[in-house]
């Protein structure tokens, strides 16, 4: 049993929570108890349980998830409060990531919708109208990086390569040396000289 690990773990409960990360104190909080390997606590790490316990017992998703809403520290009963907590903690965490992948799905819809919107009116030769929908599709970009060649290659397949700029230039940020976005970038500086040279 490592008593200092132990208080660090216990101690790490309240800058999390003043900071407002609960599973990251929850989790803290976990640990520290963990620590014991299943034994009774030492007398001196008992404050430390409580204050943190006080601390987790405030939030009002973890009061949700308490027999009764409430929880009370006995010492000797470490082994419980660490299988109660341990439940907590994951109820939590897996509730954050079901959200998570709830609020991407609108988003990666309103991309897709956006993009198709901007191919529909570029084949329309809408320019303009093309180019705010791709805007409007960037807005909701997070990780597809793909986006930018796609919008890009479109652009320089209907000739526009001076509006497919801007879209490279994000492209090769997210994905710098890209050999798909360089052959890209090569396309719309040939088609811009060709411009000129008209």
């Amino acid at each position: 049993m490592n008593i200092r690990q132990i208080r660090e773990n216990l101690g790490r409960v309240r800058t999390s929570f003043q900071r407002n990360e609960m599973l990251r104190a929850l989790y803290c909080f976990v640990e520290g108890l963990r620590g014991l390997g299943g034994n009774a606590s030492p007398m001196d790490i008992r404050g430390d349980i409580r204050e943190a316990l006080q601390l987790l017992v405030r939030d009002e998703q973890v009061k949700a998830l308490l027999p009764d809403g409430q929880c009370n520290y006995t010492p000797g009963q470490e082994k419980e409060l660490h299988a109660l907590f341990t439940r907590i903690h994951d109820q939590l965490k897996e509730a954050a990531e079901t959200e998570g992948r709830e609020s991407a799905l609108p988003r990666k819809i309103k991309l897709d919708q956006a993009y198709n919107a901007g191919k529909k009116f570029l084949e329309q030769g809408k320019v303009s109208e093309a180019d705010a929908s791709f805007a409007e599709a960037v807005l909701a970009y997070k990780d597809e990086h793909r986006l930018f060649y796609m919008i890009a290659n479109l652009l320089i397949d209907a000739k526009e390569a001076v509006r497919a700029g801007p879209y490279l230039k994000k492209g090769l940020e997210a994905l710098p040396g890209d050999p798909d976005l360089m052959e890209l970038l090569e396309r719309a500086r040939a088609l811009r000289q060709a411009m000129k040279a008209r």
